[in-house]
């Protein structure tokens, strides 16, 4: 993906890293804060076992408040 991009609100500015999912530096543009952004690869969107890790990801990642743990702020599905 050709950076920057957009993606909904969020501004892509830099990729991090992945494997079945891309992981991005981003801005919210609603909130203006940087936020990590990650999204499914294509072979990811398809797989719905990754779909569904990935929901589990973020339901248990947005119950622990730590220093060292990145907050969930969203999740969704964008087409």
């Amino acid at each position: 993906m050709d950076l920057p991009a957009r993606i909904g609100k969020y501004e892509l500015l830099e990729f991090l890293g992945g494997g079945m999912s891309h992981v991005y530096r981003a801005k919210d543009t609603v909130l203006g804060r940087t936020v990590a952004l990650k999204i499914l690869t294509e072979a990811g969107v398809t797989d719905q076992e990754a779909k569904a890790g990935i929901l589990l990801e973020a339901r248990m990642a947005s119950n622990i408040q730590h220093d060292h743990i990145i907050s969930v702020y969203d999740f969704g599905e964008e087409s």
